[in-house]
């Protein structure tokens, strides 16, 4: 029986998080990162944005949420191409 291969930083998911901003608009943020998000002014920028990055650093996920946390959409990449859910 062969060994598990562990997984690598490569192979992990990217996973970009879409929610309503503090005060104004909407904020993007790349999961398990601890960079700044990248801010919007609507919806719409924000998730095509969430989702362009999810497509160039796949596998990738992109999850977008309320302003409770709860997710309500989520898209999945993988090869360079989105994943209907």
């Amino acid at each position: 029986m062969a060994a598990a291969i562990p997984r690598t930083n490569a192979m992990q998911e990217n996973v970009f998080i879409v929610y309503p901003g503090a005060l104004w608009g909407w904020e993007v943020i790349r999961d398990g990162y601890d960079d700044e998000p990248a801010c919007f002014d609507e919806r719409r920028p924000a998730v095509e944005y969430a989702r362009a990055m999810a497509i160039a650093m796949s596998p990738g996920e992109v999850r977008i949420e309320d302003a409770r946390g709860f997710v309500r959409v989520t898209w999945k990449t993988r090869s360079g191409q989105e994943v209907r859910p």
